[in-house]
């Protein structure tokens, strides 16, 4: 069989990528596609039909009708639109607002928009600001926020502290997370 040692080097750096001895193929998680998408659309030779039903991140939209669960009071600002917009088009991005400009709640709003299941890595005491926040963007979220006595409870929402998360690293890397937040 032909392959392109750039092609194997692209799949590697994605993250939880896992090889099918039968049919000899690779799966990767959803949110990595646009990315490897983008790198593989280098190469003009190769096939892309097949990667191309699964991403729609170029027309992005994003609206305030889009979060029918959004706290009524709360009503996100047009640059959080953009950036939530921004971030579910590139699929991986650094936001780096100034503080309260609502960068917690920008992010869900595009973790929301992909429909990713995430995990949150923070500090012990931002741990239950996220749940605040993704509450406030979908007040029927489900919500899993870890303490270092509990035991692993899955969610569409994960957050944990980085002190705790060596305890629960096999739960983790097995659930598929298509959304993977830090917070520095």
């Amino acid at each position: 069989m032909n392959y392109d040692d750039n092609v194997m080097k692209y799949i590697k750096l994605t993250n939880a990528k896992k090889w099918n001895p039968k049919p000899e193929t690779w799966t990767i998680q959803k949110a990595e596609i646009p990315w490897l998408y983008g790198k593989l659309k280098e190469r003009e030779y190769i096939d892309m039909s097949a990667l191309k039903d699964y991403i729609d991140t170029e027309n992005v939209t994003i609206a305030p009708e889009d979060f029918p669960n959004m706290q009524e009071d709360r009503v996100p600002k047009e640059y959080q639109l953009y950036h939530s917009k921004r971030m579910a088009e590139l699929m991986k991005t650094i936001l780096a607002d100034e503080a309260g400009l609502g960068k917690t709640m920008t992010t869900v709003m595009a973790t929301e928009k992909v429909g990713a299941k995430t995990i949150v890595v923070t500090t012990a005491s931002a741990k239950y600001n996220w749940e605040k926040e993704i509450k406030i963007v979908n007040s029927e979220a489900d919500i899993s926020v870890l303490e270092s006595k509990e035991e692993y409870k899955d969610a569409q929402y994960v957050v944990l502290n980085y002190d705790i998360m060596e305890k629960f690293m096999p739960a983790l890397l097995s659930n598929g997370f298509e959304a993977q937040l830090h917070q520095l």
